[in-house]
């Protein structure tokens, strides 16, 4: 009988102000049979509509902070990144063919459903991002059909259909618009049909994101009740979307004991996103060939009630969430999702950075990193197939996650999570990891490692690999001062040791 996973807890022992606990992992040596390639644009993002001429900028100021950022990504995963362009205040949009301007915010007195205008100097944007795969939303549900019709022919224009990944229409369908799943079905269909018809140049095959439903969990309102009620009777549905917020934050007491209870804890996560391994399995299922999952808006969470800026920054902001990004990443891959979109924004403390080109500045925040770390985890090679699965860390820990990925049918990472709350006061608590079954032959292993030296809540300090990105290095990576990046280990009788300290992460590659 084959082992799935050998587990040794041995000693733990006290020291001054931390503790250390050993565990031995023992990778199989194959992919998972069940398991089907990961796509290597996997790591991808969106953006709330009205905000990209900010970050992606304009004709004369194009936004290069953003698109070195962006091209990061792309260079570590071996394929262009993946960008979703839409939001809920693109199904309240309108073209205005006379604006001179990329955008216009209505006055309240004169909305009528209607917030926003956009007028041709918005579409120059996308030129300023040439070497992405976009998914664009049109509107529905609020302004016209005919108005959904005008800004896919100005979208497709502007991003080129060989750029196109995906059309989406309207954003979070919600009972209170729509009244019935049945409605909110009968007018996708027909402003899907109606674009198919009227946009010239849209290839012949399946093109739409269907559903985009949003993060809050509603029996009534899941994936299959809508395929049920027809939703892709045209055949034309290519991927489905959902998004996902882990947190939506109350009044708390203190952040630390918040982030263990909800984004440190493995446990948590796996029990939020139980629907989602629903909805990949019925997608799977569908008779005219599997339907892939994407998360087309998801970050590790939103304030609820909590006006609190200091603990918004410690949840939302820092080394832990950074951490969780990570493991929401590759617990994802393991489960089928087959792409995330990190929602970026100007004023949420979640978005991987903000840019505003017309103030000049911008912020990379700790998110960003865990997305660099899930890219280095695919790797560069895109013609391998990339599988992943998650290895057992014992059923009781829910502070220690490890992920075992495979390059065709060779093992070739471990990644290893430390979800472990540190204050950043005394010396860091450290878990002695040995991974052993490593492929013949191999004498040295590389292990990379996303950390920060002032613990859970740091905001600043954060590195992977020995790297930082800012607005004042262009959204390029910079060394930080004589940190050694990578750390080269001896691979003993096929088995590695290292150390993972609390919330950190490590990158093993063989």
């Amino acid at each position: 009988m084959a082992i799935f996973i050998s587990i040794l807890v041995t000693s733990l022992a006290l020291l001054t102000t931390s503790s250390c606990a050993n565990l031995t992992l023992v990778p199989p040596p194959n992919p998972p049979s069940s398991a089907s390639p990961i796509p290597h644009s996997f790591p991808g993002f969106a953006i709330n509509a009205v905000w990209l001429p900010e970050f992606a900028g304009s004709n004369s100021t194009p936004g290069l902070f953003s698109r070195n950022l962006l091209q990061t990504i792309a260079n570590r995963t071996g394929v262009q990144a993946h960008m979703r362009c839409g939001g809920t205040a693109f199904d309240h949009t309108v073209y205005n063919h006379t604006l001179d301007k990329a955008v216009e915010t209505l006055p309240s007195s004169i909305r009528n459903g209607v917030e926003y205008y956009v007028g041709q100097p918005y579409f120059d944007s996308f030129a300023n991002w040439p070497n992405l795969q976009w998914t664009y939303q049109v509107p529905l549900g609020f302004g016209s059909l005919e108005n959904a019709i005008t800004l896919a022919k100005k979208g497709l224009s502007a991003i080129g259909v060989d750029n196109l990944y995906a059309l989406e229409v309207g954003n979070e369908p919600k009972s209170a618009t729509f009244g019935t799943q049945q409605k909110y079905v009968d007018e996708w269909l027909e402003y899907s049909k109606a674009i198919a018809g009227n946009v010239s140049g849209l290839p012949n095959e399946p093109l739409f994101q269907g559903l985009s439903l949003g993060s809050s969990v509603d029996p009534s309102w899941n994936v299959s009740i809508f395929f049920e009620d027809g939703i892709n009777s045209l055949s034309n549905i290519k991927t489905v979307s959902h998004h996902f917020y882990e947190v939506f934050i109350p009044e708390i007491q203190d952040s630390s004991t918040y982030l263990q209870e909800t984004l440190l804890n493995h446990s948590y996560l796996v029990a939020k996103t139980n629907y989602l391994k629903d909805a990949v399995s019925f997608l799977n299922a569908n008779t005219q060939g599997p339907i892939p999952l994407i998360l087309g808006e998801i970050d590790s969470g939103y304030p609820k009630g909590n006006t609190n800026a200091t603990q918004h920054h410690q949840i939302l902001r820092s080394l832990a969430t950074a951490i969780w990004t990570v493991d929401f990443h590759l617990y994802m891959m393991s489960i089928g999702v087959k792409g995330l979109s990190n929602q970026l924004g100007l004023q949420w403390d979640f978005s991987p950075w903000t840019a505003n080109v017309t103030a000049n500045e911008g912020t990379v925040h700790p998110t960003y990193y865990g997305i660099v770390f899930a890219a280095d985890a695919l790797g560069s090679n895109a013609s391998l197939p990339t599988t992943i699965r998650q290895l057992n860390t014992t059923s009781e820990n829910t502070k220690m996650t490890a992920y075992a990925l495979y390059h065709g049918t060779r093992l070739s990472k471990v990644a290893i999570v430390n979800l472990d709350f540190w204050d950043g006061t005394g010396q860091r608590p450290e878990m002695e990891i040995g991974i052993g079954g490593l492929p013949s032959g191999v004498e040295r292993a590389k292990v990379k490692k996303l950390t920060a030296d002032g613990g859970s809540l740091d905001l600043e300090g954060v590195r992977w690999g020995g790297e930082s990105w800012s607005w004042e290095s262009g959204g390029m990576p910079v060394k930080v001062g004589d940190v050694n990046g990578t750390e080269s280990v001896q691979v003993d009788v096929g088995k590695v040791k290292l150390k993972v300290g609390a919330t950190e992460a490590v990158l093993v590659s063989f």
